[in-house]
């Protein structure tokens, strides 16, 4: 199959303008446009992995393929992922690639150890990665401190890192509000990620109002 062909097949004007205009800075030569759904259809249908990454959606879709790939073994996903990660270049990949990684929870503690690394790292996508992970397989009463003190120690002012800590912090308030609402709380945590979370989940249809109000207060620390 040749990948470039198919993804031309399924390309919509349309939706590129659209996301073009959602992922700043993204170079216009390197997206079709193609539909998620679309996307994900081939994503699925995919034996291997021989194609390019210089397009937005081949880098989609190579991480599609080591999500719903069901013939690869763990450590096999991660060999791939170790190529992949370092080659994404802006919040839609990153996000879009991790929404597909349910292998994760049949291999929560070792995939834990190995997103270590991109906690850590120095590189904008791979720290969001990394917390985009944590956010999507670890808010749980195993893991939630860990995410309280990453996210309690982290070294802000990069607006996608910022983003994906508020993001996490606003999907764990859901299962684990008291935690959550102590971290907002506190003086030393970043304004900008606080003011994020608090207005994700001011936004939010499963906060009540009562939490709604209490959290709009925070806004003035």
């Amino acid at each position: 199959m040749d990948i470039r062909s198919e993804l031309y097949k399924l390309a919509d004007s349309d939706y590129k303008k659209f996301q073009i205009k959602l992922i700043p800075g993204i170079n216009e030569d390197e997206i079709i446009g193609v539909r998620m759904p679309n996307l994900r259809k081939l994503g699925k249908s995919l034996e291997n992995d021989d194609f390019s990454y210089e397009l937005y959606e081949e880098r989609l879709l190579h991480g599609f393929y080591i999500g719903y790939n069901k013939n690869l073994s763990f450590e096999e996903r991660l060999r791939l992922l170790d190529i992949l990660v370092p080659r994404l270049e802006n919040w839609a990949e990153c996000d879009g690639v991790t929404s597909t990684f349910k292998f994760v929870d049949k291999n929560k503690p070792e995939y834990f150890d190995y997103i270590q690394k991109y906690l850590r790292s120095d590189n904008e996508i791979e720290r969001r990665f990394g917390i985009v992970s944590l956010m999507r397989h670890y808010i749980t009463d195993e893991y939630i401190d860990f995410i309280i003190d990453y996210i309690s120690s982290l070294s802000h002012g990069r607006y996608y890192v910022d983003m994906a800590a508020a993001w996490c912090l606003a999907t764990a308030y859901l299962s684990f509000p008291q935690k959550v609402y102590s971290l907002l709380s506190k003086r030393d945590l970043d304004g900008a990620v606080r003011k994020m979370a608090v207005s994700k989940l001011c936004d939010s249809f499963r906060v009540s109002a009562a939490d709604k109000e209490r959290l709009k207060k925070l806004r003035k620390i």
